[in-house]
């Protein structure tokens, strides 16, 4: 156990660290390398941006495993007989306590009565051993699930360190942004990093495919230009069929949980993607794949003459920050407005801003319906989190039963020739000795009544 608290010790340390220093999988790496210079290869030599998941630090956690998983049950045996097993103490036993013992004269008929007025006073029940007719052994005691307590924090903490070793052995991490509607699989995510490296990582990706259904953004109604919150739907595939799993929503601060694998809300993102209703007709995706004097833009041919274009940029209107589609009309094959200074009367471009309301142009209803936002998502397989919250919970309660008192008495009930009973009382407590030697104290007063 010596060493078990020196590792301990050492492990809490090395968290300290980790939580100090860039890990990879929370810092972009060119980030690392900038801040640490030519010290960098070093550092990375001996796994300080991958602590947690580092040779060292998982040989740590073995050693503290198997520290405490053998002190446990070193201890385990003696606990368990203190707590089972009835010990009975002779006089000479009694009389070695040099502190806490009390005689005490009864004045009954029989020795049954004598037990039954000493357990009465007491509020002990008592296991009794028999001598001879005149001369009985008692025991008792009180609080086992104090006893007890500690072999539950011990089973917590093993199950703790049991869990931690699976996870550092099969965990992984990953995030991809994807625009609503769009799939992927966990395999292909654009960051994806194992606990361990390969070939000692032994975990497995599940199979299934990711649906992003939807994202919102949710604005604060006083300061509209402030995020109040990200939300994404989702739904898991099974890649064979397409048909949905599950399917739930994601927001920051509340994950989403599927076998094994939780899902939180990371970041955000605009894509090339506009949405745009054209006249009465639903809302259409155009995406801005090509650029123009280096401005991306998107076109799409309305008639047979007129093809309109249109250029995403982002304005200030009103104190909000809006994104806004500049539209040019192409007619007969010539652009025209563009990078050209042309009146309003000629009205070759208009301005579309997102959400407002249709814009009459070159007999056209448009209106810009808004910009096409890809979410970011973390992904996170951790199965020994389920353990890890029972092993806290063991813990706890571990803990509480700790603080129980526990308390055991021993006696002797003897009666001399002349039919004089006395009591001989030895006790011992786990926390609450003060409120164990009160109870006897008024108990002794109790039986100096009865005598008197």
């Amino acid at each position: 156990m010596e060493l078990a608290i020196v590792l301990l010790i050492t492990l809490g340390l090395a968290c300290v660290m980790g939580s100090l220093l860039p890990q990879e999988n929370v810092v972009a790496l060119d980030r690392i390398q900038y801040q640490f210079g030519d010290f960098y290869p070093y550092a990375k030599a001996m796994g300080w941006f991958t602590l947690f998941s580092s040779p060292w630090f998982i040989g740590l956690e073995a050693l503290f495993f198997a520290s405490v998983s053998l002190g446990s049950f070193h201890w385990l045996k003696p606990a368990y007989k203190q707590i089972t097993q009835t010990v009975f103490l002779s006089k000479p036993n009694i009389e070695a306590f040099t502190k806490h013992k009390l005689n005490i004269p009864i004045k009954t008929q029989s020795l049954p009565h004598a037990l039954a007025t000493l357990e009465q006073a007491l509020g002990f029940r008592f296991h009794v051993r028999e001598i001879s007719p005149s001369h009985w052994l008692l025991s008792a005691q009180k609080g086992w699930l104090g006893r007890v307590g500690p072999m539950v924090v011990h089973t917590g903490i093993v199950l703790l360190l049991a869990a931690c070793l699976v996870g550092a052995f099969t965990d992984f991490l990953g995030q991809h942004v994807e625009a609503p509607s769009q799939k992927f699989f966990l395999s292909e995510a654009a960051v994806l990093n194992t606990s361990t490296p390969s070939p000692w990582w032994f975990g497995k990706l599940p199979a299934w495919q990711v649906r992003i259904d939807d994202f919102t953004m949710r604005f604060y109604p006083k300061a509209p230009t402030k995020v109040e919150q990200y939300e994404t739907k989702l739904s898991i595939l099974d890649p064979a069929t397409g048909k949905p799993l599950a399917s739930g929503a994601l927001s920051v601060n509340h994950p989403f949980h599927y076998d094994g694998v939780s899902f939180y809300q990371a970041s955000y993102q605009q894509t090339s993607g506009h949405f745009i209703k054209l006249n009465n007709t639903p809302p259409e995706k155009l995406m801005a794949t090509e650029t123009l004097v280096g401005r991306p833009y998107v076109k799409k041919k309305v008639s047979s003459h007129l093809t309109l274009w249109f250029f995403p940029l982002s304005r200030l209107t009103d104190g909000v920050q809006r994104n806004q589609l500049q539209v040019f009309a192409q007619v007969n094959g010539v652009l025209k407005g563009f990078g050209q200074k042309v009146s309003l009367a000629q009205k070759e471009s208009t301005s579309l801003i997102e959400g407002d309301a249709p814009t009459q142009f070159k007999g056209f209803t448009l209106q810009y319906v808004k910009p096409e936002i890809a979410t970011g998502v973390q992904f996170k397989g951790a199965t020994e989190v389920e353990a890890i919250y029972l092993a806290f919970i063991l813990l706890t309660i571990g803990f509480l039963m700790s603080q129980i008192p526990h308390w055991q008495v021993w006696g002797v009930l003897e009666a001399d020739e002349k039919n004089h009973i006395q009591a001989s009382l030895a006790w011992r407590a786990k926390k609450q000795l003060p409120a164990l030697e009160k109870r006897l104290s008024q108990a002794v007063k109790a039986l100096e009544g009865l005598e008197s």
